[in-house]
């Protein structure tokens, strides 16, 4: 998958050994690319990911390299915007999240006395929405113990944003803001992504 300046390679396999020794291989080739068309990789950016249902499968277990260089193995990476970790939990991308929308609740909270409640709905739209909604289609279904945090959080959110008590029942809040509940959000997109390959979209 090429995306910009950015290349991953994904691969396959039914044993570790047979694996390894593709992906080396490949490397290879893709090392070879690079010198021929006068570009060069930045091994120290550079990462691989174990993903495995297998307990006895440790990250460190997947050995490789490309022009003699070892290329670090890692839990958790970044991929345009989203983490994803190899169990594929998406905890790290949401504990990121998590700080975040924390940060653009502070702010909220210092300006909520100047501001009226469409304002702050605006603020609420522009800094913590879109943490929501990025990537909500792939991650919006983890399990409950991590989205729970999340929207805890949203919920803190809309409370400020109507100017209610910090225990608030928060249904009729989203409701008379017009936004979406996280687990909301993510049967839209759902939706939506269905509706787009239905219609050839």
């Amino acid at each position: 998958i090429l995306y910009a300046d950015d290349t991953n390679i994904f691969l396959s396999g039914k044993d570790l050994t047979t694996l390894t020794s593709d992906f080396n291989m490949q490397l290879s080739q893709l090392n070879k690319w690079f010198t021929t068309n006068r570009l060069s990789l930045n091994v120290s950016k550079t990462h691989a990911m174990l993903f495995t249902l297998n307990k006895d499968l440790s990250p460190d277990s997947l050995k490789l390299c490309i022009d003699q260089s070892d290329i670090d193995t890692v839990a958790d990476t970044k991929f345009l915007g989203i983490y994803i970790d190899r169990k594929l939990t998406w905890n790290t991308h949401i504990s990121h999240a998590c700080n975040k929308v924390s940060k653009s609740i502070g702010i909220l909270y210092k300006v909520s006395k100047y501001l009226n409640s469409n304002t702050l709905l605006m603020l609420y739209n522009c800094f913590i929405l879109p943490y929501l909604s990025y990537g909500n289609l792939v991650w919006g279904n983890a399990a409950a113990s991590h989205i729970t945090r999340l929207f805890l959080l949203q919920k803190r959110a809309i409370r400020l944003v109507s100017r209610a008590e910090y225990l608030a029942h928060t249904n009729p809040l989203f409701y008379e803001n017009r936004a979406l509940k996280l687990h909301d959000l993510h049967i839209y997109h759902s939706a939506l992504f269905v509706f787009k390959i239905y219609h050839n979209l």
